[in-house]
């Protein structure tokens, strides 16, 4: 699941900063660059080893480097979300995640707390942004 989330993160970041009008709106309100300076200054004071939640402030360094890599990565991310799809499914088939017969249950009583994790896994989305037809 943490794959999963990674890959769909990846999209919807792509997705996002590649919105039509959302760069003339970041530009518009002053560019990136205090964003740029302060993960400058994070990264600089070595914040990112104290605080490894804050350590995204390091992609915010160069945001240009950043939509580059987000743009090289979003099609090999889709893979991979593909891939971790496949897997979580495989996994569920193969366990027997969705039975309710207590023969089964009871020769394995793990498959309830095995289909408890794919479940709560599924919690992890990202929103879906939509592609707008022009009209």
């Amino acid at each position: 699941h943490i794959s999963l989330a990674g890959a769909r993160a990846c999209k919807f970041m792509h997705d996002l900063l590649n919105w039509p009008g959302v760069t003339e709106a970041i530009q518009n309100s002053g560019g990136w660059g205090k964003v740029e300076t302060y993960a400058k200054m994070f990264v600089g004071d070595g914040l990112e080893h104290a605080s490894t939640e804050e350590a995204f402030w390091t992609l915010l360094e160069d945001i240009d480097a950043f939509i580059l890599r987000l743009d090289k990565d979003v099609a090999y991310t889709s893979k991979i979300e593909q891939a971790c799809q496949d897997r979580l499914r495989l996994i569920w088939t193969r366990f027997r995640c969705g039975t309710k017969k207590t023969s089964v249950l009871r020769m394995n009583p793990k498959i309830t707390v095995i289909g408890e994790h794919l479940r709560e896994g599924k919690k992890c989305v990202f929103p879906s942004i939509a592609k707008v037809r022009p009209q």
